[in-house]
């Protein structure tokens, strides 16, 4: 995959320490300017096509140790007059090392060296000692044909597959496939993509946290994508033969909306925003959190979010998604990649974006189911 950027983030900053463009991607730390204590470097590297692999480092600094002295070691033996140096905040300054006597390495370095060649040159168990350690060489097997990936999988649907996990599926499991637990399962080594149907279904109708990112896609393109996780990042389950059984369905029409072109009534957006809650828990918060406060240089906050406030925009995106489209929320840029979300009913639609438009501070106006059906 080819790399667009690499973004560099310290903690929880919002603004990049540096946006590498060109290779050698280096980057000089001065950690004299960072805080004493536990820190996290947090690297997200953006592939062309959408893909985003996310690395977090934890490290400590520490550059001013409490007292270093000079001239006394501890537990030590001292008499007379010691002159001791006292070294505090002072992370440049040079540690004299301790002086030996260099006689002492020489007669040390003979002793040992001469007690070696002693016991192999001397002692009758030497050679049982060598043969154990070791023993004859063996030929080497060469590796099997096909190693790594099942056989009769068909490269050109491996290829469209590959081409459409860049675009929907490497954001959150990224480009190798070692997605980002907790929040997002690694899909390498992942014993349960045994299933062929269950990775059809999940991948269309969307399973817990993850929405249907292939709600809207063709079989082929179902099979395509289905196929290459199958048999990519080391796994080899085989060709997909099977196609997904079920359309998710949506659910049932509440009761009690406030009918077309009819205002909303508080009790009714606070009824809506209630189940929009839950909603957003399953569908939404493993991108853009809980708090809403979103993952800094991949995924945008909504809590004060004033895309927000454009409600037509607020329900094309959440209705339709965003594909590669770059996004601006309080200066900072996102090149997110969001799925649609076009299998979910007008009323359920209608809950997630009230509710996102009321939590965190928020308070803009509720969306109703009408608003919603008109937009599809």
């Amino acid at each position: 995959m080819v790399v667009d950027r690499i973004e560099v983030y310290l903690d929880g900053a919002s603004e990049p320490l540096a946006v590498l463009k060109e290779p050698p991607y280096r980057l000089n730390l001065d950690t004299r300017k960072i805080p004493d204590g536990e820190h996290v470097l947090r690297v997200l590297t953006h592939f062309r096509g959408g893909g985003l692999e996310i690395k977090e480092i934890p490290f400590t600094v520490n550059n001013y140790p409490d007292v270093l002295v000079l001239g006394v070691d501890e537990g030590g033996e001292v008499s007379g007059n010691v002159e001791l140096r006292l070294s505090v905040g002072e992370p440049e300054l040079p540690v004299e090392p301790v002086r030996f006597n260099p006689i002492w390495y020489v007669v040390a370095s003979v002793i040992v060296l001469g007690s070696i060649w002693a016991y192999f040159a001397l002692s009758p168990t030497a050679e049982k000692v060598a043969a154990e350690l070791a023993p004859p060489a063996q030929e080497v097997q060469a590796p099997k044909e096909g190693a790594g990936q099942a056989a009769n999988v068909d490269q050109a649907l491996m290829e469209k597959g590959k081409s459409i996990y860049e675009v929907h599926c490497a954001a959150c499991h990224q480009a190798n496939g070692q997605g980002m637990p907790p929040a997002f399962p690694a899909l390498a080594g992942n014993p349960n993509l045994k299933d062929a149907q269950l990775v059809l279904n999940v991948i269309k109708n969307g399973r817990g946290a993850m929405p249907a990112v292939g709600a809207a896609f063709s079989e082929e393109d179902l099979k395509a994508v289905a196929t290459y996780i199958r048999n990519s990042f080391g796994n080899s389950f085989g060709p997909v033969e099977t196609t997904p059984a079920g359309e998710t369905q949506g659910a049932a029409p509440a009761t009690g909306a406030a009918p077309a072109g009819q205002a909303m009534s508080p009790q009714e957006a606070a009824a809506l925003a209630k189940e929009g809650e839950d909603l957003y828990a399953q569908h939404c918060a493993a991108c853009h959190q809980a708090n809403g406060q979103g993952v800094p240089g991949a995924f945008p906050p909504l809590a004060g979010n004033p895309n927000l406030k454009d409600k037509t925009y607020h329900i094309q995106v959440v209705l339709k998604g965003l594909q590669n489209k770059p996004i601006t929320v309080n200066g900072q840029t996102y090149q997110g990649v969001m799925p649609a979300f076009s299998q979910l009913s007008d009323r359920e639609i209608a809950a997630i974006l009230t509710y996102e438009r009321t939590a965190w501070g928020n308070n803009l106006e509720p969306v109703s189911e009408a608003e919603v059906k008109a937009a599809r």
